[in-house]
């Protein structure tokens, strides 16, 4: 995800920088968002590691 974070519609700030404020988080995020993406990757990496 990193590689879209320059000048990218999608970017998604961390807690962090949502917190800061700024372009980044201008989009409305819930602060929930960075541990949901997380914590599905998570979930998406125990499902194919079986």
């Amino acid at each position: 995800m990193a590689g879209y974070s320059n000048d990218y519609t999608g970017y998604v700030p961390s807690l962090r920088v949502l917190k800061e404020g700024g372009y980044e988080a201008a989009a409305g995020w819930a602060e929930s968002v960075e541990e949901r993406i997380a914590d599905k990757v998570h979930e998406l990496h125990e499902k194919l590691s079986r």
